[in-house]
C-alpha cells in the first residue's frame, strides 16, 4: 500500500513538474523580454519570443523523453521506432478535419446558446483578440511558434511526458482523459479550454492506439496550420471551404476514433509501473 502511494505521488509530481517547467520557462523568458524591450516593441514581438521559448523547451523535453526511452530500453520495455504507417498518413487528415468540426459545434453552441453568459462572452472576446494579435506580426514567427515548433513541444509534453507518467499510475482511459483535460486547462482561456480538451482527448486516443508521437505531432501541426493559414490564402472563402470539410468529416473521424478505442492493445492500456 505504501509503495503504491509513493508510486502515485512520484508520478503525479513528475506530471506537475513537466507542466510547471513550461510555465516557469515561459514566465522567465517573457519577463526577460519585457526588461530588454519597450512595451510596444515587446507586444509586437510576442510570436518571436514564443518561438525562442518553444526552441528551448524542444531541447528540454527532447532530452527528458530520450532519457525515459533509454531507461525503458535497458529494462526491456522500450518501444522501437518504425517507419510511419502509410494507412495512418491517410487517416491523419480525416481525424484533423473531424476534430475541427467538433470544435466548430462548440463555437456554434457558444454563439447561439451560451454567449449570453457574461464570463463566456468575455472569454470569447479575449480569444478573438488573442488570435487577432497573432495576425499583426510577421507570419514566419507564427508559422514557427504556432504551426511547427509549438505543436511538437506540446505533444512531447502532454502525449509524451504527461501521458507517460499518468499511465504509470493507471492504464486504460485514465491517461487519455487526464492528459487531454490537462491539455485543455493548460490553455487558460475558458473558451479555448473546452475545445483544446476535446482535441487533447482525441489525440490521446490516437496515441494510445499507435504509440507513435510522430502521428499526434502531425495531427497537431495540421490542425494548427488550418487555423493559422499563410496571408496569401487567409481569406473567408478558404475558411468557409475548410469549415464545410470539417463538418463532413465529423462522423468519419468519430468512427475512426471509436475503432481505435476497440483496437487499442490491452498491453497499451495496462502498463505496470
Amino acid at each position: 500500500m505504501v509503495k503504491q502511494i509513493k508510486k502515485i505521488g512520484f508520478n503525479l509530481g513528475m506530471v506537475i513538474l513537466a507542466i510547471f517547467s513550461y510555465e516557469a520557462t515561459a514566465n522567465a523568458l517573457f519577463f526577460g523580454g519585457s526588461l530588454i524591450l519597450t512595451q510596444d516593441s515587446f507586444e509586437n514581438h510576442t510570436s518571436m519570443i514564443d518561438t525562442i521559448l518553444v526552441l528551448v523547451l524542444l531541447v528540454v523535453y527532447g532530452f527528458w523523453l530520450y532519457a525515459i526511452f533509454r531507461k525503458e530500453r535497458r529494462n526491456g520495455i522500450g518501444m522501437t521506432v518504425n517507419p510511419l504507417n502509410k494507412r495512418m498518413l491517410l487517416i491523419i487528415p480525416i481525424l484533423t478535419f473531424g476534430l475541427r468540426g467538433i470544435v466548430h459545434l462548440w463555437f456554434i453552441a457558444v454563439e447561439y446558446g451560451l454567449n449570453s453568459i457574461p464570463w463566456i462572452e468575455a472569454s470569447m472576446q479575449s480569444h478573438i483578440d488573442n488570435w487577432s494579435s497573432i495576425n499583426t506580426q510577421p507570419y514566419i514567427w507564427s508559422l514557427l511558434s504556432v504551426v511547427v515548433l509549438g505543436p511538437i513541444v506540446e505533444e512531447l509534453l502532454f502525449r509524451g511526458l504527461v501521458f507517460h507518467y499518468l499511465e504509470k499510475i493507471r492504464g486504460g482511459w485514465f491517461p487519455i482523459l487526464i492528459s487531454g483535460i490537462a491539455f485543455g486547462v493548460w490553455h487558460g482561456e475558458p473558451i479555448q479550454c473546452v475545445y483544446a480538451a476535446i482535441i487533447g482527448i482525441g489525440f490521446g486516443i490516437v496515441y494510445a492506439r499507435v504509440r507513435d508521437l510522430r502521428v499526434v505531432i502531425l495531427l497537431h501541426v495540421l490542425n494548427n496550420f488550418l487555423s493559422c493559414l499563410p496571408p496569401a490564402i487567409d481569406t473567408d472563402l478558404v475558411y468557409n471551404i475548410l469549415a464545410v470539410i470539417d463538418f463532413v468529416l465529423i462522423i468519419p473521424a468519430i468512427v475512426i476514433l471509436f475503432r481505435m478505442c476497440r483496437e487499442t492493445p490491452k498491453r497499451a492500456l495496462c502498463v505496470k509501473g
